[in-house]
């Protein structure tokens, strides 16, 4: 993650599947041809790119760092509830990469999130609550 510029401060923050999901988004739009996720808003308002990516667990180092390192009297970062949350990998892909402000759509759907992505994604288009939706899914 590193290489694709998240700070090292992020980096030993986040769980290890928030990088993985930062750093496919990023992919997935370079691969695509778009190289600054800004270039969106010559075309579209902030809020009208949503983001339908998911997971069906979340983050589990952070899950595990919340039950089993403290219940082992190990040291826990203060704020790794936030981490553990199905929906903190889409957060941080619109707080660090987009900076966009539309709806925010978390399907949960074990093997199936990804498809279920791109169904409400179609949807939040179709309803015209977004002109462009970021999806998948994420898990590790």
């Amino acid at each position: 993650a590193h290489r694709y510029g998240v700070s090292d401060e992020i980096i030993s923050q986040v769980d290890p599947v928030t990088l993985y999901a930062l750093v496919s988004t990023v992919e997935a739009l370079v691969s695509s041809g778009i190289t600054d996720p800004y270039e969106f808003y010559k075309y579209v308002h902030v809020s009208e790119l949503g983001n339908c990516s998911g997971s069906g667990m979340g983050g589990l180092s952070a899950l595990r760092g919340m039950f089993k390192d403290r219940f082992t009297d190990k040291p826990v970062q203060s704020d790794i509830l936030q981490e553990s949350f199905i929906n903190t990998m889409t957060a941080w892909i619109n707080m660090l990469l987009l900076s966009a402000s539309g709806p925010v759509k978390t399907p949960v759907g074990a093997c199936a999130t990804a498809i279920e992505s791109v169904d409400i994604g179609i949807e939040t288009i179709l309803s015209k609550k977004a002109k462009v939706v970021i999806v998948g899914a994420y898990d590790d």
